[in-house]
C-alpha cells in the first residue's frame, strides 16, 4: 500500500521543536483568529480548553508564550488592540510548520495508510480533497471522518478533480431525483463538500449559467469537444458568502443577526457558523450573545439556524425571521 508524505517548511529553523500540546493550542488559536475574530486571552484560552478537552484552561503566561511563538517563529500577522487579539492579514499556519517541529511524520504516514483503505480515497488527488482541511493533531490509531462510506458519488471524485486541474470541459449525464435523465456540457470550477455530499460547480455551456451537480446523481462523465471556459464568476469567492450550495440568481448577501443563549453561545463563539461571524459585544448580556453574519439567504442557512433549536432567535432580516418562525410553527402543528 503506498504512503504519501507532506512536506511543509518553516520560515525559521532555530527555535525549539513544538511539542504536541503547544501545536494543539496554536492550531486552536489560529483556527479562531483566521475566522476574522477579535478575541481576548481568556476567550482563546477557553477555546483551547474546550476544543482540546483539557482539564483546565491554559494560563495567561502559556497563552502569551504561544502568541510570541506565532509572531516570531511563524511570522503570523498577530496584533493586539484593546486586549483583543486578531490577524491583520490572511495567513495560513500550516504553510509554515515543518515536519521536524510537529513530530508527526510517522503519524502522518500511518494515518495516510489508514485513509488509503477508505473507498473515497482511490488516489492522491482525492486524498488531497479530504485531508487538506483536516491536517492537525491526530491520533494515528483513532481517526474518524464525518462521512458516509456508501456515498454513491465518491467514485467520481478523482476524475472530476483531474478535470478541474487540467481545465477540461466535460459532458455529464445526470439523473435528478425525479428520474429525469439529462446531459450537461460543463466547464468545471470547484468541488464542494456539504453535509456529507459532494457537488460540482461549473459553467453550463448550453444554458449559459452557473450550475451545480450532486455527484451521487451523476451517471456518466465524458470529455467534451467544447473548449474550456475560464471561471468568469470566481466561483470559490461566489461560494464564500453562503452556507451550503443553493444560491438564487441575482441573490446578494445580507446582514444576518441572531441572539444565542449561553452557554450555547460560547460553543458558537469557538466554532463559528460561518467565517463572516462577528460578535456584537455591545449587545452581550449575562444570558445571551448576539452574532452578526453577511450571508446569502437560502434553505441551508434556515436549516442551520433551526438546528440551534430554542437556543437561538433570528433578529434580522425580517424575512428570514418570519421564515424561521413559520418553520417552527409548522413543526409545532405537526406534533399536535
Amino acid at each position: 500500500m503506498p504512503y504519501y508524505c507532506i512536506f511543509v517548511f518553516s520560515l525559521t529553523r532555530t527555535d525549539m521543536p513544538l511539542d504536541r500540546n503547544q501545536f494543539g493550542r496554536l492550531r486552536v488559536i489560529h483556527n479562531n483568529l483566521s475566522m476574522n475574530q477579535r478575541l481576548t486571552i481568556s476567550e482563546l484560552s477557553t477555546a483551547c480548553q474546550i476544543e482540546l478537552s483539557l482539564p483546565q484552561a491554559p494560563s495567561e503566561r502559556t497563552m502569551k508564550y504561544d502568541f510570541h511563538r506565532l509572531r516570531n517563529s511563524f511570522n503570523a500577522p498577530l496584533a493586539n488592540k484593546g486586549g483583543k487579539y486578531f490577524y491583520t492579514d490572511d495567513y495560513s499556519l500550516f504553510d509554515v510548520l515543518n515536519p521536524e517541529e510537529l513530530r508527526f511524520a510517522k503519524e502522518m504516514n500511518a494515518m495516510l495508510g489508514q485513509l488509503a483503505q477508505l473507498p473515497l480515497l482511490k488516489g492522491f488527488e482525492s486524498f488531497q480533497l479530504k485531508i487538506r482541511q483536516r491536517v492537525g493533531d491526530v491520533d494515528s490509531e483513532l481517526i474518524q471522518f464525518d462521512q458516509v462510506d456508501q456515498y454513491l458519488g465518491k467514485d467520481h471524485l478523482p476524475e472530476l478533480y483531474n478535470a478541474l486541474r487540467e481545465k477540461r470541459c466535460l459532458k455529464i449525464t445526470y439523473q435528478d431525483f425525479h428520474g429525469v435523465v439529462s446531459q450537461h456540457t460543463i466547464s468545471p470550477y470547484v468541488l464542494k463538500e456539504y453535509n456529507n455530499r459532494w457537488y460540482l460547480f461549473g459553467w453550463e455551456h448550453v444554458q449559459n449559467q452557473l450550475f451545480n451537480l450532486a455527484l451521487d446523481r451523476i451517471q456518466k462523465i465524458e470529455n467534451s469537444d467544447f473548449g474550456f471556459l475560464p471561471d468568469r464568476k470566481n466561483v470559490a469567492t461566489h461560494l464564500s458568502d453562503m452556507v451550503g450550495v443553493t444560491r438564487s440568481s441575482g441573490a446578494e448577501p445580507q446582514e444576518v443577526l441572531i441572539r444565542v443563549k449561553k452557554p450555547r453561545a460560547y460553543y458558537l463563539k469557538t466554532k463559528p457558523l460561518h467565517k463572516s461571524q462577528q460578535i456584537q459585544f455591545d449587545q452581550e448580556t449575562q444570558e445571551s450573545m448576539v452574532f452578526k453574519y453577511f450571508l446569502i439567504l437560502n434553505k441551508e442557512l434556515t436549516s442551520t439556524l433551526l438546528s440551534l433549536g430554542t437556543d437561538a432567535e433570528v433578529l434580522a432580516p425580517a424575512g428570514l425571521r418570519k421564515e424561521v418562525a413559520d418553520c417552527v410553527k409548522a413543526m409545532w402543528e405537526g406534533y399536535q
